[in-house]
């Protein structure tokens, strides 16, 4: 008896040690990593200093505050880590996915590619519009700045702009997720996915594409202006309308009736709103 229950403890440890050797990418178990060198890099600590933060998404009463910083590495505007800032009131539990989708869904000139996983959402693709032309479009049209794909087949989505950023897949590269405590603390690889990494007060969540030799968080800091550049138009009399609806935590909310709602209006502008 005695005997079977140590054999048992060594298997179960076996397992348990092998599975932490499995990579993981956005919390998702990736195998088919496993015989790729890492490079060995030096910490990266977040410096994001909330102070020059300007634009804000989320609840503007909101006394928490976190930041997203993304790196396209494409090697576009120098590379620079494109900052934004995200505020949601203390009774409320909010995260990483809930940021990125809040953002996206406010700026114009952010949209991502999100899919589902056995380990929750994971994002596969984002762009900006660098170059400020309002001229978005993936492989399939993104709804306001938002694209949930029902499957995890991410490499074979591409834009029609080659001069904004956008990088986008799964197997060909990916999005690696990571977070920092505070703007004092080095970013760390999330051991989870970004719906289920609960924001806190001051955090930082980064996200940067690439392989395992290359995908860090260092760079140059550029912090994402808080008012829209106007997007190139022939005209300037049209009347903005509403194109899309979400509610704070960046869910499609079109035909919602009651509540408070971030609506996205078709000159680029967004703006907040009761029901």
């Amino acid at each position: 008896m005695k005997k079977n229950f140590y054999l048992l403890f060594f298997m179960m440890f076996v397992c348990a040690v092998t599975f932490a050797q499995v990579p993981r990418v956005q919390g998702v178990p990736r195998p088919d990593l496993a015989n790729i060198t890492r490079a060995d890099a030096a910490p990266v600590t977040a410096n994001i200093d909330f102070d020059k933060i300007q634009f804000w998404a989320g609840d503007a009463e909101g006394t928490n505050k976190a930041a997203l910083a993304v790196k396209w590495g494409d090697g576009k505007d120098g590379d620079k880590i494109l900052v934004w800032g995200f505020k949601w009131k203390n009774d409320t539990v909010m995260t990483a996915e809930n940021m990125l989708r809040t953002i996206a869904a406010a700026d114009e000139h952010l949209f991502i590619l999100v899919g589902p996983s056995n380990y929750g959402t994971t994002l596969g693709g984002m762009g900006y519009d660098l170059n400020n032309n309002g001229n978005i479009q993936l492989t399939y049209n993104v709804t306001g700045g938002i694209f949930d794909y029902a499957e995890q087949n991410f490499d074979n989505f591409s834009i029609n702009d080659s001069e904004d950023h956008w990088q986008g897949g799964w197997f060909k590269g990916f999005w690696g997720f990571w977070t920092a405590e505070n703007s004092k603390s080095d970013y760390v690889e999330a051991p989870v996915g970004m719906g289920e990494s609960n924001l806190k007060d001051g955090c930082i969540v980064g996200f940067t594409y690439g392989q395992w030799k290359v995908a860090n968080m260092s760079g140059e800091l550029k912090y994402v202006s808080s008012v829209s550049a106007s997007v190139n138009s022939t005209s300037k009399t049209t009347k903005a309308v509403a194109k899309a609806s979400y509610t704070l935590d960046g869910r499609r909310a079109d035909n919602a009736s009651k509540g408070i709602f971030v609506v996205r209006m078709s000159d680029g502008t967004a703006k907040k709103i009761a029901k």
